[in-house]
């Protein structure tokens, strides 16, 4: 069985002629704005479970998620994203790799990524006062952009702990053979909500264990526990100059551009 095919997943060539399309953002709308506190105080997504509704990921951002995912070929690997949050937007403004170790069907955290993250963290405060880290994202190398058990159980957790919490998956393999990249953006729900979807659905869920492989004929054992979000791209005065730079580069040019 093919990829899975995410009716929200982002689709766009990775392209210099493309990113340069993109309009820019003005500099006071997304990188001088600052992280919505009275969001972050009143916390509204607690009540509402779809708070979230959209996504915006930075050209420079979406450019390093795949070539990290691209470089890990069939193994999955791991980042974290860093922004902010406005209203029920996600900003994703930047990203970086984790040391972890992946397999072909899941990618486990150890202390020295936990260890990294923290580090990054404070120097990330350093030199960008107001961005923080907003989420993670990991590779679905051939069986498209959704959530495995185990990506619920992950997503739940950080949720729980430090929301507001994104997860992204990209999927390296359908972007390479369809000449566009295949990214996905989600949020779980709370326990015990059903989003209106069938019992069968949540019985199906509680028969499958969180463990399970991911594959194609998993997919939808656990969609009821989470959603997608609407995906857009945007560019800064600078981010064509540092795209330009990294598609430049003769090492990772063939692994990231995609066909036109």
């Amino acid at each position: 069985m093919g990829a899975i095919d995410n009716p929200k997943a982002l689709r766009v060539s990775l392209t210099k002629k493309k990113l340069s399309e993109l309009s820019v953002a003005k500099s006071h709308s997304l990188y001088e704005l600052p992280t919505d506190d009275n969001a972050l105080d009143t916390r509204p997504w607690r009540n509402l479970p779809k708070y979230f509704t959209q996504v915006l990921i930075s050209t420079v951002a979406l450019v390093k998620m795949c070539a990290h995912a691209k470089l890990g070929g069939s193994i999955e690997i791991m980042g974290m994203l860093t922004g902010k949050i406005v209203g029920d937007l996600f900003i994703v403004m930047d990203v970086y790799s984790l040391p972890v170790e992946g397999t072909e069907t899941r990618v486990n955290a150890q202390s020295e990524a936990y260890e990294f993250m923290v580090q990054y963290l404070d120097n990330l405060k350093e030199v960008k006062p107001k961005d923080s880290i907003v989420g993670w994202y990991h590779s679905h190398p051939g069986y498209g952009c959704w959530l495995s058990g185990i990506d619920v159980a992950t997503q739940s957790l950080n949720q729980n702990f430090q929301d507001p919490y994104l997860a992204i998956v990209v999927d390296p393999s359908r972007t390479l053979n369809q000449g566009k990249v295949e990214i996905g953006a989600f949020r779980t729900f709370p326990v015990g909500y059903t989003d209106g979807k069938s019992s069968q659905g949540h019985e199906a869920t509680s028969r499958r264990p969180a463990g399970a492989k991911k594959s194609p004929e998993n997919m939808g054992a656990h969609s009821d526990q989470y959603y997608s979000l609407d995906i857009k791209l945007f560019k800064g005065p600078h981010d064509d100059e540092i795209v330009n730079s990294i598609l430049d580069k003769s090492w990772i040019s063939g692994i990231v551009q995609t066909k036109a």
